[in-house]
């Protein structure tokens, strides 16, 4: 969608969505989150500026894939952070997003909540919400970064053939507004965020493996667009990528790939 083409933001004040937000713009309809919000990063907009739309037509996830968000049935949106830090950490800012999906659901009552690496946050197992983190770089630092998230409210945002692997808010039992579920988010990113934007590197990492346990000792099917394989995992490097070993011993450090367990 063109700029001059967005529609007038509903009007919702930054102190309705809490955290550490500086502006808010709130849609009935955008294309994506992340994409109007790194149009008002290119235009200077402050760290902390969010952008929320009550359904989006062309959402997106990670490696190209489509997010489902129909109509009021998910969180869709993405914040904006200036953290300064070195390209090399931009991995933290994934990692501690997902802990603060992660710590939010959790805090509405949802059992069994876990992180699967590298954005995904699941509930018994199931897909409830995803992150994705698209960064602007200046200097060998980090001048911007969009980090959209989605989360699962309604199960009618879980397609039909995904239920299986995917549910919602509603589905485990919670009936809760999409805008109080940012207010939640924004509340732990606001807690997260901080130590992301410092030498927090190890705390964050401590804590993502505390909400990962199948980052370690899992046996897992990768598939990493090349030729499949099975392997156990073993943590995760310094720098965010999983560490795995394959069945002939081999290690392999993964910067990009799908990982499942093995049924």
């Amino acid at each position: 969608m063109d700029t001059d083409e967005l529609p007038v933001p509903e009007r919702v004040s930054v102190s309705e969505i809490g955290g550490r937000t500086t502006r808010v713009e709130v849609y009935a309809e955008l294309g994506s989150t992340n994409t109007r919000l790194r149009e008002l990063a290119v235009e200077g907009a402050p760290e902390s500026t969010v952008v929320v739309a009550r359904a989006q037509t062309a959402g997106r996830g990670r490696l190209g894939r489509t997010w489902n968000s129909p109509p009021g049935a998910g969180l869709y949106a993405s914040v904006l952070e200036r953290p300064g830090i070195e390209a090399g950490r931009a991995h933290v800012l994934t990692l501690s997003a997902a802990i603060a999906v992660a710590e939010a659901v959790s805090g509405f009552g949802v059992s069994g909540v876990e992180i699967k690496w590298p954005n995904d946050v699941l509930a018994k197992g199931r897909k409830i919400a995803g992150i994705l983190t698209e960064s602007s770089m200046l200097d060998g630092k980090i001048d911007s970064a969009v980090v959209g998230i989605g989360v699962n409210v309604r199960q009618a945002a879980v397609p039909d053939d995904l239920t299986d692997r995917a549910t919602s808010l509603e589905a485990e039992g919670v009936t809760v507004e999409p805008l109080r579920v940012l207010t939640k988010v924004l509340e732990r990113l606001a807690v997260w965020r901080p130590r992301a934007e410092s030498a927090g590197d190890e705390a964050i990492l401590s804590r993502w493996l505390d909400l990962a346990p199948m980052a370690i000792g899992a046996e897992v099917h990768v598939d990493d667009g090349k030729s499949p394989y099975d392997a156990v995992t073993e943590g995760i490097t310094d720098d965010g990528r999983l560490r795995v070993r394959r069945s002939d011993g081999r290690t392999e450090v993964l910067t990009a790939a799908d990982v499942t367990l093995s049924r």
